[in-house]
């Protein structure tokens, strides 16, 4: 079955003149399959899916499985081997922490924090740190809340209407690209920051090699989660529209959406990855990486703005 698009209108420039790249379906969780066409705006290069499913159509795409719901990877395999390596380095991180205590203090939301997983990370960084986190998902929330953070769900005005001009850092990690009215989204956050404070986003490249490359089997791509894909460059228009001041965009050098979109081009029964392989192969792809984060050709962009 195709979603076919009656509407092919640019949200980024409203231009009409867009073309389909491919169709994409979702690999991930292989809930069914229905096939949906991506788009690219040929005046400001927005890659965007068309027609976006309704609230209640997505709802079936993100099962209580989806893996930032929970802090162990849902691609990738545990045995026990890996179970104990990671447990060591947990045990080294927490060391080192330790080596290097944090005592400033400031107001943090993280926004689409899933299970809590960033946020148990910056905590652990930032022990004096205020910090809140939204998701849409109630049993994302239900395990966030669990290791104690303060957790809001629901209508995003009304579960966070009374922290305007409160925080000092705003994170969306991988949330920018999910949103079906990102222009919207933003300009609310903006105001839940304090004058000059700051938004960090992570979200795919779609300018990335990979990108090109893989196409469909892009792991990024994450048909039909991720409504837009943005460039370094459309990420950066729609932050400007909407008032924040971008500072950075830098691409990360780590290969793990390249190595699982190798993985999706064989199309196993079980495509979780075995943990002991994943890390040894993005060991022997790190100098790639490297490379390509430098021209901003890897798959995922980190981006720093202000208010």
């Amino acid at each position: 079955m195709i979603n076919q698009s009656p509407k092919t209108t640019c949200y980024l420039c409203g231009s009409i003149d867009s073309r389909t790249l491919f169709l994409g379906r979702d690999r991930l969780h292989r809930v069914d399959d229905a096939l949906f066409q991506i788009y690219r705006c040929d005046r400001c290069s927005l890659v965007f899916l068309s027609p976006q499913p309704t609230e209640e159509e997505l709802k079936k795409y993100y099962p209580e499985d989806y893996g930032p719901y929970h802090t162990e990877s849902s691609v990738l395999k545990y045995g026990t081997l890996s179970r104990v390596l990671k447990k060591i380095f947990l045990l080294f991180s927490q060391k080192k922490r330790e080596t290097s205590p944090d005592t400033s203090s400031a107001s943090f939301l993280d926004f689409g924090c899933g299970g809590g997983a960033h946020l148990e990370r910056m905590r652990a960084f930032h022990p004096h740190w205020e910090f809140c986190g939204f998701d849409t998902s109630e049993h994302a929330c239900v395990s966030a809340r669990g290791k104690g953070f303060t957790i809001a769900t629901g209508d995003i005005e009304t579960a966070l209407g009374m922290f305007k001009g409160h925080f000092d850092v705003i994170h969306m990690g991988h949330v920018v690209e999910h949103l079906p009215n990102p222009r919207a989204t933003l300009v609310f956050l903006r105001t839940l920051l304090k004058p000059g404070g700051e938004l960090r986003m992570s979200t795919p490249n779609v300018n990335s090699l990979a990108a090109k490359l893989f196409r469909t089997y892009w792991f990024a791509l994450d048909t039909p989660r991720h409504l837009f894909l943005f460039s370094p460059r459309t990420i950066s228009r729609l932050l400007s529209e909407v008032g924040f001041v971008t500072t950075t965009i830098e691409c990360t050098r780590d290969m793990g959406v390249e190595i699982r979109s190798i993985n999706y081009l064989f199309e196993r029964s079980d495509m979780r990855i075995p943990f002991v392989l994943w890390h040894i192969a993005r060991m022997l792809l790190s100098p790639i990486g490297i490379l390509l984060a430098t021209f901003k050709k890897s798959s995922v962009m980190s981006i720093t703005a202000h208010a």
